[in-house]
C-alpha cells in the first residue's frame, strides 16, 4: 500500500498522490522523502532554494499545522549531501556576518592587523566518498573489464580459426580482428589499471577506519550530549523547544566539528561532516 512520506497516512492501491499534502505517495516510509530541518517561513525556503540551485531539484517546504513549523524535505537518499550543503551554507553566511563586524570595528576605530596569520582552511569541497564502498566498485569494474576482454580475445581467435559460423575474407577480415583486438586489449589494460585503483583504495580504506575508530573514541570521551549542551550553555527547556532544534543542530555540529578538527587538524571536511552528523543522531535522535 502507498504512504505520504509527511502525514504518514496510508492510501489503498493505485493513489500516487496525497491530497491532503500534494505529494507524490510512496511504498515505503523508509523511501520517501525526511525533513532535514523546520522553522521559520522565510529561512526555510532560503535553504530550499539553495539546495534546488545545487542539484537537489526535488526539495519542497511544507507546512506542519500540529508543530506550527515549515518543514524542509529532502529524498532520503540525498540526505547526507543536503546537510552537508546546508552547513556550507550556514558557514558561508558566519563568514559574512564575521567580515560585517570587521568592517563596522574598523569604522569605530578598532585597529585590525592585515598581516597576522590567519588559520589555513582544512575544508574541501564534496561530499564523503566512502573508500571501501570504492574500492569494491573498482574490484567489480576490474572483474567485468578483463571477463569481457578475455572471452573478447577467444571469440576473436576462434574467429580466425574459422570455428565460428560467419565468415570474412582478405584485407576486411585482417581490420575487424585487429580494431577488435586493440578494443579488447584496452579493456585488459582497464581492468589491470581497475586492480591496481582497487588495491590502493583497500589501503586507504584500512587507514581512515584505523582513524574513524580513534575519532569515535574521542567523541565518546569528549562530546557527549551533556558536555556538549553544557558547553553551549543549551538549558533543558531550550533542548525540549521544538522551535530551536533547527538552531541547536548546526550550533552543537558546528561545536563538535571544531572539535574534532582541532584534535585531527589534517581530517577532511567532508569526512568531520559525516562522523559529527552520525555521532549528532546517536546522541541527538
Amino acid at each position: 500500500m502507498p504512504w505520504c512520506p509527511v502525514c504518514k497516512n496510508e492510501y489503498v492501491k493505485g493513489y500516487t498522490r496525497c491530497s491532503d499534502c500534494d505529494v507524490d505517495l510512496v511504498e515505503s516510509l523508509e523511501e520517501g522523502p525526511k525533513p532535514i530541518i523546520f522553522g521559520e517561513e522565510e529561512p526555510v525556503n532560503q535553504m530550499a532554494d539553495f539546495l534546488k540551485a545545487n542539484g537537489i531539484a526535488d526539495a519542497f517546504v511544507r507546512y506542519d499545522e500540529k508543530e506550527k513549523a515549515h518543514e524542509l524535505y529532502v529524498p532520503n537518499e540525498k540526505m547526507q549531501d543536503a546537510k552537508n550543503m546546508i552547513n556550507a551554507l550556514l558557514r558561508q553566511k558566519a563568514e559574512e556576518e564575521a567580515e560585517e563586524q570587521i568592517e563596522v570595528e574598523e569604522v569605530e576605530g578598532e585597529v585590525v592587523d592585515e598581516n597576522a596569520p590567519k588559520s589555513p582552511d582544512r575544508r574541501k569541497g564534496g561530499s564523503y566518498e566512502d573508500k571501501a564502498a570504492k574500492a569494491e566498485e573498482y574490484k567489480s569494474s576490474a572483474v567485468a573489464l578483463i571477463v569481457v576482454g578475455a572471452l573478447g580475445i577467444v571469440a576473436l581467435v576462434l574467429f580466425w580459426m574459422g570455428v565460428l559460423p560467419f565468415r570474412m575474407y582478405g584485407m576486411g577480415k585482417i581490420m575487424f580482428t585487429g580494431v577488435m583486438g586493440f578494443m579488447f586489449l584496452v579493456f585488459f589494460v582497464m581492468g589491470f589499471n581497475s586492480i591496481k585503483m582497487y588495491k590502493t583504495y583497500v589501503g586507504v580504506a584500512s587507514k581512515e577506519n584505523t582513524l574513524i575508530d580513534e575519532i569515535n573514541a574521542f567523541m565518546e570521551e569528549r562530546l557527549t550530549k551533556e558536555h556538549v549542551d553544557g558547553t553551549l550553555h543549551i538549558s533543558a527547556a531550550a533542548a525540549a523547544d521544538d522551535a530551536e532544534q533547527a538552531r541547536l543542530y548546526f550550533a552543537r555540529m558546528e561545536y563538535m566539528k571544531r572539535q574534532i578538527l582541532e584534535a585531527f587538524p589534517d581530517l577532511d571536511m567532508p569526512l568531520a561532516d559525516k562522523l559529527a552528523d552520525d555521532w549528532y543522531s546517536k546522541q541527538y535522535d
